[in-house]
């Protein structure tokens, strides 16, 4: 995990209505695995069948459910974060209609990560596409 320079953006307060509109046109999802008093907006920077670097911006619900529109939600602080999957190769014999990276989207849509918090590589890289975005992310919460 790399935590990111959160300026602008950790501690902000908002609508959960008004994040998510400002965040989904940049990429961002609702990571799937919130609860209705936290949870997390994720976008893929990189990806391949063995791994997947996100950038996330964590929250915190501080009114409501956040499922709700108007819940009131709170910023916590950036990170990239590495999700290692066990990739299908090993498991799978070759098919003649699917080639090896077929076979790892087939066996990795629904598992979780064998790693959550795996190494990420080329981390100045990463970090700065990161900042990039993160400025942006800062420039559309500003017009909400």
């Amino acid at each position: 995990m790399i935590p990111i320079d959160g300026h602008g953006i950790k501690g902000r307060t908002l609508m959960f209505g008004h994040l998510k509109a400002a965040l989904e046109p940049l990429d961002f999802h609702l990571n799937g695995g919130y609860t209705y008093t936290w949870g997390s907006f994720d976008r893929a920077l990189f990806s391949n069948i063995e791994e997947t670097y996100y950038l996330r911006i964590p929250l915190e619900v501080m009114d409501g459910a956040l499922d709700e529109a108007q819940a009131r939600v709170r910023l916590g602080q950036p990170f990239i974060q590495n999700h290692v999957v066990e990739t299908a190769e090993a498991h799978a014999p070759m098919h003649p209609l699917f080639d090896a990276a077929g076979l790892s989207a087939l066996w990795n849509q629904f598992q979780s990560p064998v790693d959550v918090d795996g190494p990420i590589a080329d981390e100045d890289r990463w970090t700065q596409e990161a900042r990039r975005i993160l400025e942006k992310v800062r420039v559309r919460l500003d017009e909400v």
